[in-house]
């Protein structure tokens, strides 16, 4: 006996009969796939109407290329991840040279080439809703679209920075940031052929799908984990989609209204296609490591880190204008305002203090306010931040030798301050996606519910990038991420107090905090507004939580909360003309 066991006769047929009754379950399942199939070709040689093939035939190559091809991405439905995400890699291997445009061989760099194309189309879309804002076709400014440009344009400019020193081979960037700079290329082509064609940008489902695709690719760019081809994959089936429908308005010189029943098969799985692969994008951010694990900063090691429109939430900027009663103070009302050009210091102190900031008005000068914003954030900025990072207790940054440079934090205090405040807006984030899934079982066809898992995503990614920075910190910066746990702190009051979703305040918070996104690398007039903006937040949230109910404004609403939504409302829309300006200065587009 040499001790080693050897199998039983009974034990290896036991193994084969286990291994005969996969074979034979996979049989039968290929055969009800090919059964399948052998209907649909029926129904379209009755009908001439072409189907799309269940999504089980992803598993079997052969019938695949025989009823679908890989022209077009079959989009997700039904279907183990597992086996769709091998297919998915597969279409990515055979659809990959789609993604090196003409300009590549010009330039050495087709990373390059994709960002200066995106960029091209970024300024072209900002350009089409500019043109919109000033001849007033539509009185409500897409808020969300113009940031969301202002965030896409400061990514590809970096890209180009970065790429630039070496053009061989585009640095370091991955083949899934090639096919985001292409999918949101193609999606704000295709926006602004929806514009010119006159859709309404208030109520046009494509309009409002594609800024949601455009943001998750944003945020799929840095996607390094297992998933990354199965990303770059869906982004690029989505492009060709993108583009097939534009070819579609372009030869037919009409609009394409997607509700419409008598729209061609093929727009009719366009639209399929569009929908679950943008749900797949938004599946693999929420698998995605950057997106859900490693998001924790322990405290041990925090340490050793290294010209406006309308509101954006549905209140019309003429309507806060109108607001004067309520107990808000004469500091508020328009003609006051005019004071301001004067900067007196005494007369601001006396009349309403530099605690919360005055709301901006058409009347007073842009220069003049700037200049208000600026004395507003040499008195309140570094303030600001020592009590986000309270735990941290940073009593150093009140003391005159942080206010001598109140612009930069420096040395491992510093550091300690980041990583509490970094901390503080991912466990925030965390919260406010937990009870946002409980309010929103089911993803609807609205933006609304759909953006937010996304901007959460590119939030807890920038928050963990700032942690990262050296040992030199923009206090404007952290002004950005102590903003973002504000808003996100104040929705999810809201929505534990009753609000839904779709109201008006939670919205408004999702503007400002993609707008904050967009403000992370601006200067001290941007991280004033934000500091005035996170304060009434905070104001309202306070209330909530002393009065245990959700606000609600009326006439008998308390004076300080119509104050709050007065300046909420006025602030936002100075934010966004100033990341607009900033992003997409007027002279570019004349």
């Amino acid at each position: 006996m040499n001790g080693r066991s050897t199998p039983s006769a009974d034990g290896l047929g036991l193994v084969e009969k286990q291994m005969e009754r996969k074979r034979r379950k996979e049989i039968k399942e290929r055969e009800i796939v090919e059964s399948q199939i052998e209907g649909m070709e029926m129904v379209e040689e009755e009908y001439g109407i072409k189907q799309m093939p269940p999504t089980d035939v992803v598993k079997y190559h052969d019938l695949l290329e025989k009823t679908w091809g890989w022209d077009r991405l079959l989009p997700y439905k039904c279907v183990s991840w597992s086996d769709y995400s091998k297919y998915l890699q597969e279409y990515y291997r055979r659809n990959a040279g789609q993604l090196v445009p003409g300009a590549a061989p010009a330039t050495g760099s087709r990373i390059a080439a994709l960002a200066d194309i995106c960029l091209k189309k970024e300024e072209q879309l900002a350009s089409e809703w500019k043109s919109r804002m000033k001849s007033k076709v539509d009185m409500m400014l897409p808020s969300k679209t113009i940031i969301l440009s202002c965030l896409i344009r400061e990514r590809a400019h970096s890209v180009i920075c970065t790429a630039g020193g070496n053009f061989s081979d585009g640095g370091n960037f991955s083949d899934v940031f090639s096919a985001a700079l292409l999918c949101i290329s193609k999606e704000a082509d295709l926006t602004c052929e929806l514009l010119r064609r006159g859709a309404s940008p208030s109520d046009e489902y494509l309009i409002n799908q594609g800024s949601e695709i455009r943001m998750c690719s944003l945020s799929l760019m840095n996607c390094t984990s297992c998933l990354s081809v199965a990303a770059a994959a869906a982004m690029l089936g989505a492009a060709k989609e993108a583009e097939r429908i534009l070819r579609w308005m372009s030869e037919n010189n009409m609009l394409l209204d997607i509700d419409d029943d008598e729209i061609p098969e093929e727009l009719n799985h366009s639209r399929i296609i569009r929908i679950r692969t943008l749900y797949a994008m938004i599946d693999i951010l929420l698998k995605s490591s950057f997106a859900a694990a490693g998001n924790k900063i322990d405290k041990e090691e925090s340490a050793s880190i290294n010209g406006p429109g309308g509101d954006g939430n549905g209140i019309a900027a003429d309507e806060a204008a109108n607001i004067t009663g309520g107990g808000i103070p004469d500091v508020l009302k328009p003609q006051v305002q005019k004071k301001i050009k004067d900067s007196k210091k005494n007369f601001l102190e006396k009349l309403w203090g530099w605690e919360r900031l005055v709301p901006f008005f058409s009347s007073i000068e842009w220069s003049d306010y700037c200049n208000y914003l600026e004395e507003y954030y040499r008195r309140n900025a570094l303030k600001f931040v020592a009590e986000a990072a309270a735990s941290q207790n940073p009593d150093w940054l009140l003391g005159p030798a942080a206010s001598q440079n109140p612009d930069w934090l420096l040395g491992p205090a510093a550091r300690a301050v980041i990583a509490d405040v970094a901390k503080s807006c991912l466990e925030m984030e965390d919260e406010l996606m937990f009870e946002w899934k409980i309010h929103v079982k089911h993803w609807p066809d609205e933006i609304l519910p759909v953006n937010n898992f996304i901007q959460s995503s590119i939030i807890k990614e920038r928050a963990l990038s700032l942690c990262s920075t050296g040992d030199k910190f923009s206090v404007p910066s952290i002004i950005a991420f102590v903003c973002i746990t504000k808003e996100a702190d104040l929705m999810r009051e809201l929505l534990k107090r009753g609000a839904k979703p779709t109201d008006d305040m939670i919205q408004q918070s999702s503007v400002i905090r993609m707008c904050a996104l967009g403000f992370v690398n601006l200067k001290i007039a941007s991280a004033a507004a934000l500091v005035g903006i996170a304060k009434e937040a905070k104001t309202m949230c306070d209330w909530m939580k002393r009065e245990n109910r959700v606000v609600a404004f009326s006439m008998s609403a308390p004076s300080e909360l119509e104050e709050a939504r007065l300046i909420r409302i006025r602030t936002l829309d100075f934010m966004i003309s100033m990341l607009q300006e900033s992003s997409f200065p007027s002279s570019e587009m004349l």
